[in-house]
């Protein structure tokens, strides 16, 4: 398992900024720019190693956006910006308005790959294992326009079906190259938390009941799939299997305090090191592992008597 990997983009340099306005401009032949993008994406490989992480990326150093798949190397894609895309620090503070450079005007189709051309370069050049980048089919949504793809698309989640089939066409080309890191960017379903996203999907058009409802489908049977293999793991099958699991999370969202994200992390994190340490010989002699949801609980309860409402919780009068 890897543990340690970048992310995915780094930071352009500012020779390739530079030379991808003339490239945009016609200032620049074909052969000049791809010298400058292969050197951005030696140098990031370069900066990864030394830094000792444990898989490396090309930096996405030959991308304009980080879904370049979809903007840049696909029919039926239109140069129409999208829709705003606000991005704040604070709630109510927008700090940019993003716009996709394009807008789906007809179906979607692909031109070309580009994900395997980055691979095959990066893997030639790399001594460690190399990630690829591959956007969510969500990702369409930000170029999804009710004015520009209603007459390709009657329905967002065709455009979203289609953008299933195309990543998993480059994922396939991917693995097929020998590629074993694969990570899927920008699922989106993180926004839905807020209000403002929930209105805004809805005024695109994209029922939010209907995201949240195949979402829970989804992971469900993922879910179940996770927990067959866990009793494959186990080498047994135990009816109790998944409470034994859901008491301690229970614990940890309670703890944090609910409704919280951040709190339940934190809680979850509190409560692990806590069930961990009981076990060991060094702490008070070490408590049987079969108790290590009741160490759960103590901490719980202890927690509670002094801050009710949990670490991130907020007290409310009736």
């Amino acid at each position: 398992m890897y543990r340690a990997d970048v992310l995915g983009s780094l930071l352009r340099p500012a020779y390739l900024a530079e030379g991808r306005e003339k490239y945009q401009a016609g200032q620049m032949s074909d052969e000049d720019f791809k010298q400058l993008e292969d050197r951005a994406v030696d140098e990031a490989i370069a900066l990864q190693e030394r830094a000792g992480v444990d898989v490396v990326t090309d930096g996405e150093m030959r991308r304009f956006t980080f879904f370049d798949q979809f903007t840049a190397a696909l029919e039926g894609v239109s140069h129409q910006e999208g829709e705003a895309v606000p991005f704040h620090s604070e709630p109510g503070k927008v700090d940019v308005d993003f716009h996709s450079p394009v807008s789906v005007t007809e179906k979607v189709k692909r031109k070309r790959m580009l994900s395997p051309e980055e691979f095959e370069y990066a893997k030639e050049r790399a001594t460690k294992p190399v990630k690829v980048t591959l956007p969510s089919p969500l990702m369409f949504f930000t170029m999804w326009s009710p004015t520009h793809s209603s007459a390709a698309y009657d329905d967002p989640f065709e455009l979203f079906a289609d953008g299933v089939e195309l990543v998993r066409e480059e994922a396939r080309a991917l693995a097929d190259l020998g590629c074993e890191y694969i990570q899927i960017d920008a699922p989106d379903f993180g926004q839905l938390v807020e209000d403002s996203e929930r209105e805004r999907w809805e005024r695109l058009g994209i029922p939010v009941s209907r995201v949240i409802g195949l979402t829970w489908i989804v992971s469900g049977l993922l879910a179940g799939l996770a927990g067959v293999l866990a009793g494959l793991v186990e080498y047994s099958f135990d009816p109790n299997f998944g409470f034994q699991l859901l008491l301690p999370i229970f614990a940890a969202v309670v703890l944090g305090g609910i409704g919280s994200v951040y709190g339940a992390l934190l809680g979850g994190l509190v409560l692990g090191v806590a069930m961990e340490l009981s076990t060991w010989s060094g702490f008070a002699g070490g408590v049987n592992p079969t108790y290590k949801p009741v160490v759960a609980f103590v901490v719980l309860t202890l927690a509670l008597l002094v801050r009710p409402q949990g670490l991130f919780g907020r007290a409310t009068l009736a």
